[in-house]
C-alpha cells in the first residue's frame, strides 16, 4: 500500500492511498457559511506534477465554487443542459422547488434565485485519458429529494471545459 500526504491551505493534511484514493468529508468555506461536502480523489495517481495539481486546486474551491456558479448563471437560458436541469425539477417537483425558493409562486423566481439555491454537494478529481488531473463539482438543487446533478469540470488551469446534467 502506497500513501502519500498532500498538504492543503484549505483542508491540511490528507492522506492520499494509491489503492484506494481519498474518500472524506471536507468542510469548505462557501457562501459566508462552512460547507461539508463529499471530496474524493480517484485511485492510481503517481505522478508528482499531479499530486501538486489537485493541492493547488484544492486550495481553489471557494473561487472556482464561485465561478462555476456565475459560469451557469450567465449561460441561464442559452445552455440547453442548464435549461433542462431547472425545468426538470420545476415540472417534475415544483412544491419542493417553491419550498427551496421560499417563494409561492413561480412567477416570483428568478435565475438568480436558482443558481443561489444550487448547493455543492461533492468536489472530486479524475484523471483524464491524457492522464491530466480534473476537478469536478456536482451541484444539486434538491439534495433531499432529487439525484439529478449539474456538473462542472474544471482542468487543471482552473479554466471550466465540461458542463453536463448527470443523475
Amino acid at each position: 500500500m502506497t500513501q502519500r500526504i498532500l498538504t492543503t491551505k484549505l483542508l491540511g493534511k490528507l492522506t492520499y492511498d494509491k489503492e484506494k484514493g481519498i474518500l472524506t468529508d471536507a468542510v469548505i468555506p462557501l457562501d459566508g457559511k462552512n460547507v461539508t461536502l463529499d471530496f474524493d480523489v480517484f485511485e492510481g495517481i503517481t505522478s508528482e506534477v499531479v499530486f501538486q495539481d489537485i493541492v493547488t486546486l484544492t486550495d481553489q474551491i471557494p473561487k472556482l465554487y464561485i465561478n462555476a456558479k456565475k459560469t451557469i448563471l450567465e449561460q441561464f437560458g442559452e445552455n440547453n443542459i442548464i435549461s433542462f436541469y431547472f425545468d426538470y425539477h420545476i415540472d417534475n417537483m415544483p412544491n419542493e422547488v417553491l419550498e427551496i425558493t421560499q417563494v409561492d409562486t413561480f412567477k416570483k423566481i428568478s435565475s438568480k434565485l436558482l443558481v443561489d439555491k444550487l448547493v455543492l454537494s461533492k468536489a472530486w478529481f479524475s484523471l483524464n485519458l491524457d492522464d491530466e488531473i480534473e476537478l469536478t463539482f456536482d451541484f444539486t438543487l434538491l439534495p433531499n429529494d432529487s439525484d439529478e446533478l449539474l456538473v462542472v469540470r474544471f482542468n487543471r488551469n482552473e479554466e471550466i471545459i465540461d458542463l453536463s446534467h448527470e443523475s
